[in-house]
């Protein structure tokens, strides 16, 4: 994608704007294949994901019994969570809508995995935003994360010993190094995060060498989603986000 856009647009470098998985692929990316530093100008991530220090209460609850729902799910061949269906979009629509009283019961769910922050949430665009999320995720990405916070390490999927050795000709993972980051950094997170909580925010800021701007969203209910769809987000976040893009 970063040399379709180079070569579309004529340009040598470009601004990445990720969030959430979208800067651990950045990571993932300038660890295996470094030559990419070149190429962009600057990154500018929101809510990161690289280190683990520690889980929500929500995954906590049911980080023992994940190897045994990944299990169940390999065993009946479902390789997608939450995939996108005219049935999902019908339901969400319907379940979530605008002064629905079931939309309550919506939101609560929502906010149990990413934060709660009910006074930022468009109760009216939550049923559109639903047509579109959650769009599907992999069981083996979902789980690739599971292996990293209970290993505390940021490194490739672990295929175990024989799997490993077939996939990296080696008998561990991968190990991806955040010192091979180099392009300027600028990391925005929010104080009531769950999947991406301050003390994770900092522990990646720790092993990244060029971070020019760590920044906190300036309220104190902000959570992993509020960076996409919070009702002030522009005047919180996304102001800042396009000064920081003019500087640079």
């Amino acid at each position: 994608m970063i040399d379709y856009v180079l070569n579309y647009t004529k340009q040598k470098t470009l601004h990445y704007v990720g969030h959430s998985m979208g800067t651990t692929a950045l990571f993932i990316l300038l660890s295996v294949k470094p030559e990419y530093n070149a190429k962009i100008k600057l990154g500018i991530l929101l809510a990161p994901v690289a280190m683990w220090k520690e889980v929500s209460y929500a995954v906590h609850h049911i980080r023992n019994k994940i190897p045994k729902i990944k299990e169940f799910l390999d065993s009946n061949k479902i390789y997608e969570v939450l995939p996108l269906s005219s049935k999902s979009i019908t339901m969400g629509r319907s379940l979530c809508a605008n002064k629905a009283i079931t939309q309550a019961f919506c939101a609560s769910l929502m906010f149990l995995i990413f934060g709660s922050d009910p006074v930022l949430l468009n109760t009216t665009a939550f049923p559109e935003i639903l047509s579109y999320f959650p769009a599907g995720a992999s069981v083996q990405t979902l789980y690739h994360f599971y292996q990293n916070f209970v290993t505390h390490k940021f490194q490739s999927y672990d295929y175990k010993y024989v799997g490993n050795y077939k996939q990296y000709k080696q008998v561990t993972p991968i190990m991806y190094d955040l010192n091979k980051t180099v392009v300027p950094l600028c990391l925005f997170y929010g104080n009531n995060d769950l999947l991406a909580p301050k003390a994770n925010v900092f522990e990646t800021y720790r092993h990244l060498p060029n971070v020019i701007l760590l920044k906190e969203v300036p309220y104190k209910f902000f959570n992993h989603m509020d960076f996409l769809w919070a009702t002030n987000a522009k005047a919180l976040l996304y102001n800042n986000v396009i000064q920081v893009i003019n500087k640079y």
